[in-house]
């Protein structure tokens, strides 16, 4: 089986959620024997480092500048943004490096076009069209409606660039959805939306989950500087969004008093990318809580923590970082929007809090409790492990034995 994917950007590192999504999936499926072409779009290439590293994956990968910088390229950019949202209107393709990506992918001769994650589509389509193979799409969320949220949420000059990002979405999201063989949802929320609305070519696939980090965070044997559990609450997550910034704004000035009350040597970490203004503000305003930017591993940073938290209360899809807590042997505390798309049976491995007060006294008895490894090690597996690849490999090769019928 060969599979060229189309992604949003490279994949590698893995610094926030929708790439850790597509990062471990392309990592299970080149495990499991499947030849991957990986196309992707930057501002600049990967550094050699994360290159070679890309490469142990991927048999090829093909960059697509997000950027031009010619008078034609800004021309042909502001006529496809009249048309389509800004996110995609950015990645479309065209002229010689349209001939060159056509030329790679034909060269690599896939089964079956991916697109992983919306704002790749038109290329994937096009793609999919010339080579006349299966497209698919993996989902990430109901993009038009996410895209609504956020601009909900947003302030400021934000505010005009979600807007963009909504010109023509729906309709962008939609026709795609028709053109696929099938598309693969990250939600079975989103899942069933879109069934509802006549969509019969969906199917569930659930983010992957790393076991490994399970294993050490349950290995009590392992060096003390990543056992050691520094904090007592800790939060992990880009720092930027609007959905973000918002839960944690909630977090920070409703709940984080009601614990500093309860427990005087509560100790808070607010860990991830690109802090905005008002959260180093606000951080530095609470002597108990530690801001930390930018950390290097995602897998360390929750491992420093007794207890951690989902504040969001807006967003789509599912919360990558809900996996990645699961995977780090921690009890978890969060608002419903924490766990919504993700299957039943692992619901009741959080502790869901309906409003601040019970946020803080959640937390509180996981504190007390001192509850650890609290995540089934085998129902983890069976909701979000291998077996789940494999479902979707053997899915692609009946999409593929129909295309080739036709």
């Amino acid at each position: 089986m060969k599979i060229t994917v189309v992604a949003l950007e490279s994949p590698f590192p893995p610094i926030h959620g929708g790439r850790v999504d597509i990062w471990r999936r392309i990592q299970v499926l080149s495990e499991l024997g499947v030849s991957i072409q990986l196309i992707y779009w930057a501002k600049s290439k990967l550094s050699l480092e994360n290159e070679q590293k890309l490469a142990k994956v991927v048999d090829t990968s093909h960059m697509l500048k997000l950027n031009g910088t010619s008078l034609f390229s800004l021309i042909k950019k502001i006529s496809f943004f009249f048309r389509y949202p800004l996110e995609i209107s950015s990645r479309m393709v065209y002229g010689q490096a349209l001939k060159e990506l056509k030329a790679a992918v034909k060269s690599f001769a896939p089964d079956v076009v991916m697109i992983d994650h919306l704002h790749g589509c038109m290329a994937g389509r096009q793609l999919s069209r010339f080579l006349q193979v299966p497209l698919i799409l993996r989902s990430h969320n109901i993009e038009h409606l996410y895209c609504k949220n956020l601009y909900n949420s947003a302030q400021g000059h934000r505010k005009l660039i979600r807007l963009l990002s909504l010109n023509g979405l729906e309709k962008v999201e939609k026709d795609t959805l028709k053109e696929c063989s099938a598309f693969y949802d990250i939600s079975v929320d989103d899942l069933e939306y879109w069934r509802s609305l006549g969509f019969k070519n969906g199917r569930f696939l659930p983010p992957t989950i790393n076991l490994s980090e399970m294993r050490l965070a349950e290995d009590k044997s392992a060096p003390k500087n990543i056992q050691d559990e520094d904090f007592d609450v800790v939060f992990l997550g880009n720092l930027n969004t609007e959905n973000n910034v918002a839960g944690l704004i909630w977090f920070l000035t409703e709940v984080a008093p009601k614990l500093k009350i309860k427990e005087p040597d509560v100790k808070i970490l607010i860990s991830g990318s690109n802090p905005v203004k008002k959260i180093v503000e606000l951080c530095a305003s609470l002597d108990y809580v530690t801001l930390k930017a930018n950390p290097e591993s995602a897998a360390d940073i929750y491992r420093s923590g007794r207890v951690l938290i989902n504040p969001m209360a807006v967003g789509g899809g599912v919360s990558i970082k809900a996996i990645d807590m699961l995977s780090a042997a921690r009890p978890i505390v969060t608002l419903p929007k924490g766990v919504g798309g993700l299957p039943e049976q692992s619901k009741s491995l959080f502790y869901i809090a309906e409003d601040a007060e019970s946020f803080a006294e959640k937390i509180l008895f996981c504190l007390h409790e001192q509850l650890n490894n609290v995540a089934d090690y085998h129902l983890l597996d069976d909701l979000f492990g291998v077996e789940q690849i494999k479902s979707f490999i053997k899915d692609i090769e009946e999409h593929v034995l129909t295309a080739q019928a036709v």
